[in-house]
């Protein structure tokens, strides 16, 4: 108790004075020390080899850094005037990989600098990056956690789920998605509610980049583009990304030292004429990894999401809503085909609401096109789901993003702690898995992106519904969230 006048001693107070001043609680400072063991811990597993029992039906997939080894074998192609899509021909970087088919530049930009070093140095550099990005990504997210164990709770987001040693495993390069999602959603958030700029970067400048980031990887993104563009706080810089990377990939398609296997212009208008041909002859699965010349061509990169658009490939590292439905119930993948496109038909109508709840809603409609994703596309990698791990963070620090939101948002977010499991793999997979055990081991993941869809979707027409609010009652819960 205090007396008049007196300052007030209960726990709760010295607690709530700890976190304003930006202190650490003791029991967050535990919590940051069981993520640092629990870190330290997976690392070992992946260095030793011993990652097995911790990344259950890893082997199904192939070995580790299967995914790495293609983007320095990019490069030295490009070296030897070969296509960077050349993954399997002459002498081999590494002892196996999957197809590159990422963005061209990626065999320039991240091969150029790793391309020198053995292929296990240099999966071990690309491991470092990673997590030093996905610490980063907790950096900037706990910027704007309301308190001590929030600031704890962003680190262990993106860094305490099996999923992200998974990714390290591999050496898949979405590491960079998740940076650049990170970005994004941590700069609307600022512009949105004029927090204080994490990591002392313009918010509009973190949007622009991460933007841009994730189109010269993997175009996950792309999709955000229009409520980027409805924006008018984002509406220039977003412009000014797509002219980079309009520009960067035209360099890649034209000029004969960057693609020297091009088939020419008159037969990619040929081939983005008829998807149909694309999806049945350019399929790498469906055509047992043979490489025709058209999928030599640095083209290939935006045909390949045509080519496996409405392909479903029942792998068990595969967890995707079509697959999981196809194979349980006979549904056509092809059914779920344009339910990515979700986020782009909603983008039109914010317009109608005021600026600030304009770029909540953009920061909604990003959660979306990263929980559809899992949706609408056949064939995604366990992997791929390090993206909503990202949204598990935001949804723990940034309290505008949720206040005003029923409780079907905290549902959602409930059902996220699942990704910080593994899959019921190892004790289903004893006498092979039957099809309702895939389906129960790809419900761990599917369904907490189906909650997620339905969350962020649900949010963006409340804030719709709420437009007729005067402007100031609509901007002074964001101020006050944010301060």
């Amino acid at each position: 108790m205090s007396g008049s006048g007196g300052s007030d001693r209960s726990p709760s107070s010295l607690r709530a004075r700890l976190a304003a001043s930006g202190l650490r609680t003791p029991a967050a400072g535990w919590g940051t020390a069981l993520i640092g063991v629990y870190v330290l811990v997976m690392l070992v597993a992946l260095s030793a080899g011993a990652y097995q029992p911790l990344f259950f039906g890893i082997g199904e997939r192939g070995g580790q850094g299967i995914d790495f080894f293609s983007v320095p074998k990019a490069y030295l192609n490009l070296l030897h005037g070969q296509s960077a899509f050349d993954t399997w021909r002459g002498v081999a970087y590494g002892p196996y990989a999957t197809w590159f088919v990422l963005h061209p530049a990626v065999a320039l930009w991240i091969g150029g600098y790793l391309g020198w070093l053995s292929p296990w140095v240099a999966y071990g550099a690309w491991v470092a990056i990673t997590l030093v990005l996905l610490i980063a990504c907790g950096q900037l997210l706990a910027h704007h956690a309301p308190s001590p164990w929030r600031k704890t709770l962003a680190f262990g987001a993106v860094l305490a789920s099996p999923i992200t040693y998974l990714l390290l495993h591999c050496g898949n390069i979405h590491g960079l998605v998740v940076f650049a999602v990170t970005l994004i959603l941590v700069g609307l958030y600022e512009l949105a509610t004029d927090a204080s700029f994490a990591g002392g970067i313009d918010p509009r400048m973190k949007v622009a980049s991460g933007l841009l980031l994730s189109l010269l990887t993997k175009p996950v993104l792309i999709l955000v583009v229009p409520a980027l563009l409805v924006a008018r706080t984002t509406r220039k810089l977003a412009l000014v990304s797509l002219g980079v990377y309009a520009g960067v990939s035209l360099l890649f398609l034209f000029v004969p030292l960057l693609n020297p296997q091009s088939v020419g212009l008159e037969r990619l208008t040929w081939l983005a004429l008829h998807p149909s041909w694309v999806r049945q002859e350019l399929n790498v699965y469906v055509n047992h990894f043979m490489l025709s010349r058209d999928m030599l061509d640095n083209g290939m990169h935006w045909l390949h999401m045509v080519a496996q658009s409405g392909y479903a490939w029942d792998h068990v590292q595969v967890f995707s809503l079509p697959v999981l439905l196809q194979s349980s119930f006979g549904i056509p993948v092809g059914a779920f085909r344009f339910v990515a496109l979700v986020p782009v038909a909603l983008s039109p109508l914010l317009f109608r609401l005021p600026e600030p709840r304009r770029l909540l809603a953009a920061a909604w409609l990003v959660v979306l096109v990263l929980a559809t994703h899992f949706l609408g596309y056949a064939v995604a990698w366990e992997y791929q789901y390090t993206q909503l791990l990202v949204v598990v963070g935001a949804l723990i620090t940034f309290p505008a993003l949720t206040e005003r939101n029923p409780r079907w948002v905290k549902f959602a977010l409930a059902s996220l702690a699942l990704y910080y499991l593994p899959t019921p793999y190892g004790w289903l997979s004893a006498g092979g898995l039957t099809p309702a055990e895939m389906a129960v081991m790809r419900l761990c993941r599917v369904g907490p992106a189906v909650l997620t869809a339905a969350a962020s979707l649900g949010a963006v027409v409340q804030l719709l519904r709420a437009r007729q609010q005067p402007k100031a009652a609509i901007e002074r819960p964001l101020t006050a969230a944010a301060a």
